[in-house]
């Protein structure tokens, strides 16, 4: 079975690059997966993906070569062990304010003795069956990874005791929505921001954990890197595909091709 790079280079503080990913086909997760990533993000927190497509995606994922990290904010256990079953590595849990809720996130996903998950074995995350049991629930609790996102000043006020709690393995500023909930939308570099920031990153240092964080050009991932974020997602495919087509618009309309903005105004 593959190796489990993720938590090994988390347990050697080594950088991990991640990549989101918004539209549903499987081909087009692969072909990413394939790239060189080392971890692959699907969001259902805000797309409704049906459970078989999702776990066509995560299987995509797996076939390409990355781990797959799903964000997913749960109402009750079974919206999490599903996920792992379906062969995600990692999970990523949104709105996080206390370690209360973070300690019970842990008892869910991993089984005894650090938590209670409930044993199947059938699904493609126990290799359907064929692993032995002991071994399949070794590699589940140390294989698994958790990602708590920092996205509110509540959960900020209790950094500390989140990053304290044995089973979450990287702290997640969440930028944008931070900015918004502290009253500066978009203000990503804004000092107060910053500030954030930087208590996450020795949070999650003062804690043996990794921080991480999301952007999407070169000088903010240079930014965070040199913060000391070591797990940033890097980029979209919606980005990538609306930042390939705005670049091949423009390279067209300078040869005199595709809409004249002007010409359309006068019309009117």
């Amino acid at each position: 079975m593959k190796t489990h790079t993720i938590r090994e280079k988390l347990c050697h503080h080594e950088p991990l690059l991640c990549t989101r990913l918004a539209y549903q086909d499987p081909g087009l997760v692969e072909l990413v997966a394939r790239l060189g990533v080392d971890c692959v993000w699907i969001c259902t927190e805000h797309v409704r993906i049906d459970p078989s497509r999702l776990r066509s995606l995560i299987t995509a994922v797996r076939c390409g070569g990355a781990e797959a990290l799903v964000r997913v904010r749960p109402s009750g256990y079974s919206d999490l062990i599903q996920v792992l079953e379906m062969g995600a590595n990692g999970l990523m849990i949104p709105w996080v304010k206390t370690a209360e809720e973070v300690r019970e996130i842990v008892r869910m996903c991993k089984f005894h003795p650090q938590g209670r998950r409930g044993f199947d074995g059938s699904q493609i995350d126990a290799d359907y069956g064929l692993k032995p049991m002991v071994d399949y629930l070794r590699d589940a609790n140390e294989s698994t990874f958790l990602v708590i996102q920092i996205e509110t000043p509540e959960a900020v006020e209790n950094l500390d005791e989140i990053a304290a709690v044995e089973g979450v393995d990287v702290l997640f500023l969440g930028p944008n929505d931070m900015s918004i909930n502290m009253g500066l939308p978009g203000e990503i570099s804004h000092p107060k921001i910053t500030e954030i920031a930087k208590k996450v990153v020795q949070a999650a240092e003062r804690n043996g954990k990794m921080a991480g964080t999301t952007c999407s050009n070169p000088e903010a991932f240079a930014r965070w890197r040199e913060m000391g974020f070591r797990f940033i997602n890097y980029g979209s495919d919606y980005r990538m595909i609306r930042g390939g087509y705005e670049a091949l618009i423009e390279d067209a309309r300078a040869s005199g091709f595709g809409k004249n903005a002007n010409l359309l105004g006068s019309c009117r």
